[in-house]
């Protein structure tokens, strides 16, 4: 699954204002701008090749960052670390405690207002599927252990109060000299942890104003321009002042934006003349946010001109005697560039008037026919306030938890208008602050009253106004699981909620050495599988003769997997059911090119898991211990089809006399309640499995009960669990905990005891996900975690049985993952595999073997008398 594919609906732009980083020279005692940037190429392992411009990109970087005229950081809020000493520089030696603490230190500082910039030009690898980056004490073969990782980077920005923060990470995660066979990384762990996204909560709204610069997917080599490292070149040339163009000229102020438009474009023509290799040529800037607009450097030249009609305008305000929101608004029109192209207009009219080429009445007269032209119907108006206030009626009516409507419509304009970049009206912020008091009527009227300011603009076009306030209102009074995705995302949530889609049935990942897709697996039963698609197949080409929708294309679209993204190879291997797709595939074994054709159907993805696949036709082979009958089910969620699956599985174990079921619950992250409810129902008697308390209130109460008929008694079982078992695993796990039908074994699960409900919102084609009630198990113990302060002490989660608490260090945890993750792939038959698979204990897994098999022993013994 991809844990960032919302990344749109979550990131917000950031105010626009003054207190910016570019700004903080001219008011210091107001704002503040940190950084740390880093730049480490040489190494004392030599199995870690060098970088020569690393540590000249960092300089290069530091000293534009401390440029009074172009980035203006004061020298003492910067930190420049190395691959060695340079008091030139005032730097010091870049090892991974040193890097870790620089950032977490600039983390802490970094107050809401200021600006913290992350500049890092480093070397990497991947270990397992997570990438990890090279400090100078770093060593290639225990990278597990001295190589910075996602997961540190995460624990030192976790408490950043800055909504100005900014990263620029320049890698290369092929900087290895090794024969180990390395997977493509997941670079979504870097820009999970600079986001402040977690790992478990992939639906999680991140911190406000967070952006990702990143030089393209890890894996294609670095380029240099000019001794310069192209990325760093590109990223100076921005922030100098050619990436001032938004608009019909420059203002002055380089902002976030319109770096990534420019860094876009500037790349791929820096290394156009000078790469040498076809894979050279494919790197690319890649950029997560949302094109927040707070300004990062000046552009010298065009600030010294702006301040200079800036005082022009001084003078002509005060001859003229200007209103004085006449004249504040030239004065922020005239400081930078508006957005939206009315305004703009309005900017040239101000801007003649400063050089005297309109008089006040001439302005005014310009004015107010612009602003005409902006003005929004009262029907549009109303639609905006009716379907809003439909929305946030339906969360407060339906959430956990009692909601004030005039708080959440507050917050909600206060969003719009901070997204928007619009100072709110005197009159509209008084009756924001006494928005608790309102009637719900009353919210609804604030809603219509707010909207009219804003006018006609191009960004609040197609129901975006209603997505942007609906999202702000419920941002500061809701939990993480709530939020509100727009129609656009609405086809990704169905997908990972029901477990199936409409597709071929593979995972590809781009495979670095042969430079293109490697199937890592076709999924069974899927018109891929079914088509003869294997694992390890390269696919080289995508070809259509129809678009997905079954267009005819004319000519045929060949395309070519070269450097491509599997984001990018999906959207042209999708399409609706009975649309037909054709692969071009490099085989190994086979001389030639295989060209395969495909119809698209409904796929559903597996969720129950057993120990192998049977080699005759990749069912699953459950029994993990075949002379004991011990079996091992991992169940990945709770999905539409699991209890389906659940049952077929447990039914063929029963008949074959199992005497041992381990059911893995690790990293499940949940499901559907009464999916869980129904697994929960197969395998302890009668009696309470689960009760839901709406709106958390114990009066309120349904419980949930099992039934004898349909139960599987017969046999022992052990259910492990971990940080990452969350919402169904912990109604599951506790169930059977609470009823002594199983051994709960591994970690401490994650804490999250509440149930959402996903519905449709008709006025937008959007849905609401929000949650509605807390689940308790059986013994009525505490879950949720969020109800707590988080202490380990305290009651929360569902913790191993006394004895059988067993936690893993961290690189054992990333290797089960890994493994877990994997776990569903179908192995090729037709040829043996090159190398042996890693070897990996699962501790866990065999403290769960270790105990059924000795409790098959006790029961040996005692159906003898006593004797084994």
């Amino acid at each position: 699954m991809n844990r960032l594919r919302r990344l749109g609906i979550w990131a917000v732009a950031t105010l626009l204002g003054f207190s910016s980083a570019a700004m903080a020279q001219d008011n210091p005692a107001k704002t503040r701008t940190h950084a740390v940037v880093v730049g480490v190429g040489s190494f004392a392992d030599k199995d870690i090749k060098p970088r020569a411009t690393a540590d000249s990109d960092a300089v290069n970087i530091a000293k534009l960052l401390t440029d009074k005229s172009v980035g203006g950081v004061d020298p003492a809020n910067l930190t420049l670390l190395l691959s060695a000493v340079d008091d030139k520089n005032n730097a010091k030696v870049g090892t991974k405690e040193a890097i870790l603490k620089a950032i977490g230190d600039a983390s802490a500082k970094a107050g809401k207002d200021d600006t913290l910039v992350v500049y890092l030009v480093m070397q990497g690898a991947t270990s397992g599927e997570k990438p990890c980056l090279f400090a100078t004490d770093s060593t290639f073969k225990d990278r597990t252990k001295n190589a910075i990782f996602a997961s540190e980077i995460e624990e030192k920005v976790k408490g950043l109060k800055s909504e100005q923060f900014c990263v620029f990470l320049d890698f290369n995660l092929k900087a290895f000299e090794s024969k180990e066979s390395i997977l493509a990384p997941n670079i979504n762990e870097f820009v999970r942890a600079f986001m402040g996204i977690k790992e478990k909560d992939s639906e999680q709204e991140p911190p406000i104003g967070r952006e990702v610069f990143m030089s393209g997917n890890g894996i294609l080599p670095p380029i240099t321009v000019n001794n310069q490292g192209s990325f760093t070149k590109a990223i100076v040339d921005a922030l100098r002042g050619k990436a001032d163009t938004e608009g019909y000229e420059a203002d002055g102020l380089v902002t976030v934006d319109e770096v990534q438009k420019y860094v876009e474009k500037a790349l791929p023509d820096l290394i156009r003349d000078v790469a040498k290799t076809s894979e050279e040529k494919l790197q690319r800037v890649i950029y997560f946010g949302r094109s927040a607009h707070f300004p990062l450097s000046h552009n010298p030249e065009a600030f010294t001109k702006t301040e200079e009609r800036l005082k022009k305008f001084d003078g002509q305000k005060t001859t003229a005697k200007l209103d004085k929101e006449i004249a504040q608004e030239g004065d922020k029109l005239l400081s930078r560039m508006p957005r939206l192209k009315a305004m703009q207009e309005l900017r040239k009219a101000y801007q003649k008037f400063a050089d005297g080429d309109l008089n006040t009445d001439q302005l005014k007269l310009a004015r107010d026919k612009i602003l005409a032209g902006m003005k929004l119907s009262e029907d549009d108006a109303k639609a905006f306030a009716e379907k809003t206030y439909e929305g946030l009626s339906f969360v407060k009516a339906n959430y956990i938890k009692k909601l004030n409507l005039g708080e959440m419509v507050a917050n909600g304009v206060r969003g719009i208008y901070r997204v928007t970049e619009t100072t709110l009206p005197d009159d509209l912020k008084k009756k924001l602050e006494k928005a608790k008091d309102l009637s719900d009527s009353e919210a609804k009227d604030l809603l219509l009253a707010a909207r009219i300011p804003l006018g006609k603009r191009e960004d609040l076009e197609s129901n975006k106004d209603i997505e942007i306030t609906m999202n702000m209102a419920m941002r500061k009074f809701v939990d993480d699981y709530t939020s509100y995705f727009d129609k656009e995302k609405v086809e990704d949530l169905n997908k990972d909620i029901d477990g199936k889609f409409t597709g071929i049935g593979v995972q590809i990942r781009r495979d670095i050495s042969r430079d293109g897709l490697v199937v890592v697996t076709p999924i069974r039963n899927s018109p891929a599988y079914k088509a003869g698609v294997l694992t390890g197949d390269l696919i080289t080409e995508i070809i259509r003769e129809t678009d997905g929708k079954g267009v005819k294309l004319d000519p045929v679209q060949v395309t070519t997997t070269k450097g491509m993204e599997t984001t990018d190879a999906v959207k042209l291997i999708l399409g609706l059911p009975g649309t037909k797709v054709k692969l071009k595939i490099d085989r190994e074994g086979s001389k030639d090119p295989l060209i395969l054709e495909i119809t698209r159907g409904l796929v559903e993805v597996e969720s129950v898991y057993g120990y192998k696949r049977n080699e005759k036709d990749d069912s699953w082979d459950f029994y993990i211990d075949p002379k004991n009958k011990i079996a091992y089910i991992h169940l990945t969620q709770f999905a539409r089809n699991s209890a389906i699956d659940m049952l077929k599985a447990v039914k063929q174990l029963q008949k074959d006399g199992v005497r041992g079921v381990i059911l893995d619950l690790r990293f499940n992250p949940g499901g559907f309640l009464d999916v869980a409810v129904s697994i929960c129902d197969m395998f302890i008697d009668d009696g309470v499995i689960v009760s839901v308390r709406p709106e958390n209130k114990q009066e309120k109460e349904r419980t949930i009960k099992g039934r004898h008929e349909g139960s599987y008694l017969d046999f022992p079982m052990v259910c492990l669990v971990n940080e990452g078992s969350a919402s169904g695993s912990e109604i599951l796990s506790a169930c059977l905990q609470d009823h002594n039908r199983a051994v709960v074994m591994g970690e401490r699960s994650y804490g999250k005891g509440s149930v959402q409900n996903v519905e449709p919102f008709a006025p937008t084609g959007g849905k609401i996900k929000l949650t509605t009630a807390t689940f308790w198990p059986p013994s009525a113990r505490n879950l949720n975690k969020a109800s707590t302060s988080g202490k380990e002490e305290e009651d929360w989660g569902v913790r191993p049985d006394k004895g059988f608490e067993l936690k893993l260090e961290r690189a054992e945890k990333d290797e089960l993952f890994d493994r877990i993750y994997n776990w569903g792939g179908i192995p090729r038959r037709d040829i043996s595999p090159k190398e042996k698979p890693k070897e990996f204990k699962d501790r866990q897994l065999e403290m769960a073997l270790d105990y059924l098999r000795n409790q098959i022993k006790v029961a040996r013994s005692d159906s003898k008398g006593g004797k084994d």
